[in-house]
């Protein structure tokens, strides 16, 4: 996979967590990122039960903060964000 397919891959990705319903992307976001985290996590010192929350808390809050956006731009939750033309 090129550099920038890689690329437009997450931004389709990122697209699609804004649908908070889409289990199979959250899935993804997940599978893709889980690793990553954790190994973070681990370097900084955690063990594997404090690694595993930071993962969670981390998915967790990329979630939250998604929600927080579309309050704060006055977005009810079930409306479809608009698209950029």
């Amino acid at each position: 996979m090129t550099p920038e397919a890689t690329i437009a891959t997450r931004a389709s990705l990122l697209v699609r967590l804004k649908d908070r319903e889409d289990q199979a992307s959250w899935q993804e976001f997940f599978d893709t990122y889980w690793r990553l985290i954790y190994s973070v996590a681990t370097k900084a010192g955690l063990n594997d039960a404090e690694a595993q929350d930071v993962v969670q808390e981390t998915v967790i809050s990329a979630l939250l903060k998604r929600e927080v956006r579309r309050i704060e731009a006055g977005i009810p939750r079930g409306f479809a964000e608009e698209k950029p033309a």
